[in-house]
């Protein structure tokens, strides 16, 4: 009976060093969040732009109280991905990331400037893709909270129509794009899979393209500069 008991005992001794030997791999590894919150992720995002500055200015010799700030609100939308670093681990809690846009899509609304000759109406927007970092963290559950940094290789486009009352509304038009890179800076809040976030975003070309049919030449370049407001709301998920 002692010969039993002892081999029983023995077996389980046994058993339970194997045991730890095994889960020793294990807690080698470096800690991970148990929710698993730090995993790739899909954006689909709606934006509500602001122009600031001198957004979309082709007018150099603007006419007196003349607002160059002269598109409206935009909208958009951006699709994309993210993915988190997490063999750098900076702590259970927080993530160095990456976020590429695949395609982010700005229409800025038209806006009207009339005097007693002319209605001069604007619009333009932008078509970007791009790359950038990502910090986050993870306070409780599936909320995290962050800041990124975004590089975007874009196109503007800008258009600008006069309507002459006094010439039976004969149209005069500047149609301008520019190839430029952008950057944008911005916070966020993700509770998968809801996603809100600000966004400010910068770019200026010196030598975007203008073309009209009544100038001479009928085609020259200008500065052009695209800085604005982004309100960003959606899934990611």
């Amino acid at each position: 009976m002692k010969k039993i008991i002892t081999i029983l005992f023995l077996s389980a001794v046994a058993l339970s060093l194997q045991a730890q030997i095994t889960g020793g791999q294990v807690n080698t590894e470096k800690p991970k969040p148990s929710n698993n919150v730090f995993k790739k992720y899909t954006n689909v995002h709606l934006h509500f732009s602001k122009p600031l500055g001198q957004f979309g200015d082709i007018i150099k010799n603007a006419t007196p109280g003349y607002d160059p700030m002269n598109v409206g609100l935009g909208i958009g939308v951006t699709i994309g991905q993210g993915f988190y670093f997490n063999n750098l681990n900076i702590s259970q809690k927080s993530r160095l990331g990456m976020e590429v846009t695949y395609l982010d899509i700005v229409y800025q609304l038209p806006k009207t400037y009339s005097t007693a000759s002319v209605d001069i109406s604007s619009l333009a927007g932008t078509i970007s893709a791009g790359l950038g970092l990502t910090y986050s963290y993870n306070p409780k559950d599936n909320l995290i909270m962050g800041v990124k940094f975004n590089l975007l290789p874009t196109v503007f486009d800008f258009e600008r129509t006069y309507t002459y009352a006094y010439s039976n509304n004969d149209e005069d038009e500047y149609i301008g794009w520019a190839a430029m890179l952008r950057s944008s800076a911005g916070v966020f809040v993700r509770n998968n899979p809801f996603y809100v976030g600000f966004d400010i975003s910068f770019g200026t070309k010196k030598d975007m393209t203008i073309k009209n049919s009544y100038a001479t030449p009928s085609e020259y370049s200008f500065l052009a500069k695209t800085t604005r407001l982004d309100i960003v709301v959606g899934f990611s998920f």
